[in-house]
């Protein structure tokens, strides 16, 4: 099994090796191309989670001090869509 870490650090040689069990090199190829995807997607899911967690609590700043925190609740709901 291929760790994705030493397809990251170790492509070239890898990729060698690899050729001479017969795997072409489009296949590592799309492994480093998803591995780019799935790295790019967990950013923007971190960069999302603190935003709702920015908007929670000014939500929650808002209804402790009784305030009206329905356009913060729908703004946060629309960017969720």
């Amino acid at each position: 099994m291929l760790d994705v870490k030493r397809i990251r650090n170790d492509f070239d040689a890898l990729a060698e090796k690899l050729a001479t069990r017969g795997v072409a090199a489009e296949t590592l190829n799309e492994l480093k191309e998803l591995d780019v995807k799935r790295r790019e997607l967990l950013i923007k899911s971190e960069e999302l989670k603190a935003q709702r967690n920015i908007a929670s609590d000014g939500i929650a700043q808002a209804k402790r001090n009784k305030e009206d925190a329905s356009e913060q609740i729908a703004a946060m709901q629309k960017s969720l869509q």
